[in-house]
């Protein structure tokens, strides 16, 4: 019982592996935006179904759903600015630029 203990836990190098491609996959935009709406969304069925007054759940409703738009506006606009990067990420973004430099700094040489 207690190997299968050991073999479960997670060692730090994985702990910090695993946190990172969590990160990582926050880093990118759709995902990123993904999650925002979904929080907005159980925020305003939170509040939705809360003892809160009439007034006060319509108001905390309509921003969240301004919100909700305003985050979908500004996700198109990216998409319409520039495609690539919703789809890399920066981090991927950013390498291409450098290895585009690089190949352009080395046509010069």
């Amino acid at each position: 019982m207690t190997a299968s203990v050991a073999s479960t836990i997670m060692t730090p190098s994985q702990t910090r592996s695993k946190m990172a491609s969590i990160l990582a996959a926050l880093r990118n935009p759709i995902i990123s935006n993904g999650l925002c709406v979904l929080s907005l969304l159980a925020i305003c069925l939170a509040v939705i179904r809360s003892d809160l007054s009439a007034t006060v759940r319509t108001a905390i409703t309509a921003v969240c759903i301004l919100l909700i738009a305003g985050d979908t506006a500004w996700l198109n606009y990216f998409a319409w600015k520039n495609p690539r990067f919703l789809a890399y990420g920066p981090d991927e973004y950013l390498r291409e630029s450098e290895m585009a430099h690089e190949r352009h700094m080395a046509g010069k040489q």
